[in-house]
């Protein structure tokens, strides 16, 4: 009877401890799965990357809502603006810009696809005529 028992002791309850071992871990397993999937999936919010350009203002469509200005070493650039892009001089307003060809601006804007998008406009030299 003995050697029944000892038997069991040494054989039976180590195979009984190990049985349990995979539900503990198939049910953490199970936690993992039940949280919700979303807050896994969704990266955190990125803030826009505002960059700016200076250059002399070349043109304005005011109907499209584009400005135009050339940078030192020669590239034209095109901007969008919308009513919520600041401008600073030139009476605070892209169309008080229009007519200011050649004047030397410095355009805030963040990059949306292949679109530039004013976030802010500043007149910076003000070209008087001779």
């Amino acid at each position: 009877m003995r050697k029944i028992l000892l038997t069991l002791l040494m054989f039976g309850l180590p195979g009984i401890a190990c049985g349990q071992q995979p539900s503990d871990q198939m049910g953490q397993q199970r936690q993992k799965e039940q949280q919700p999937q979303a807050a896994q999936e969704q990266p955190a919010p990125r803030e826009p990357v505002l960059q700016f350009a200076e250059g002399a203002l070349t043109r304005v469509d005011t109907q499209k809502q584009f400005i135009w200005i050339r940078t030192q070493d020669g590239k034209e650039l095109q901007f969008s603006y919308n009513p919520g892009t600041e401008v600073e001089g030139a009476g605070e307003t892209v169309e008080g810009i229009s007519n200011m060809s050649g004047n030397d601006l410095k355009i805030y804007y963040r990059t949306e696809g292949n679109s530039n998008i004013a976030v802010k406009i500043q007149v910076l030299a003000q070209r008087t005529s001779a």
